[in-house]
């Protein structure tokens, strides 16, 4: 496996939508997910713009045949108005891996790449509240909780 910088957006497609289907499966009370072509279209969108942004980029991981099985896209943290030192992180805005190349060590090694290549030692992200598997798999790689998002549904 390596894993490399990209600008090539359409490439990212099939691994947004293995995302957006696992989040479908795992935050099901959430609501309905949007359609593939939708819902692409406005990753993609976000994409453009955040790599418009200074620091932002998108590592992919590739197997040994060169077909792209993860990847990350990542721009720095934003400052604090409470606490110092916290734009000192990295943020991961999306880290997917296809479900056949999944426990393979491909989504540890992004998220190294993604601290060595944007030469910040701590990384943050967010995740769905009921992905449990992607909790314990952030948990086991030293993550811990930062913020807490609530929300009253009427």
């Amino acid at each position: 496996m390596r894993i490399e910088t990209t600008t090539d957006l359409d490439e990212l497609e099939p691994l947004w939508l293995a995302l957006k289907a696992w989040h479908g499966e795992v935050g099901a009370g959430l609501g309905p997910v949007r359609d593939d072509a939708d819902s692409w279209a406005r990753r993609k969108a976000n994409y453009v713009e955040w790599l418009g942004e200074e620091g932002t980029f998108v590592l992919v991981a590739r197997d040994d045949a060169g077909r792209a099985v993860g990847y990350a896209v990542a721009f720095p943290a934003g400052e604090s108005p409470t606490w110092h030192g916290l734009e000192r992180a990295i943020q991961i805005a999306d880290l997917s891996v296809l479900p056949e190349a999944r426990r393979r060590g491909v989504g540890r090694a992004l998220i190294e790449a993604v601290r060595e290549h944007s030469g910040r030692e701590t990384v943050r992200l967010m995740v769905v509240g009921a992905n449990a598997d992607a909790r314990a798999f952030y948990a086991a790689l030293g993550f811990e909780e930062l913020f807490v998002e609530l929300q009253r549904r009427p």
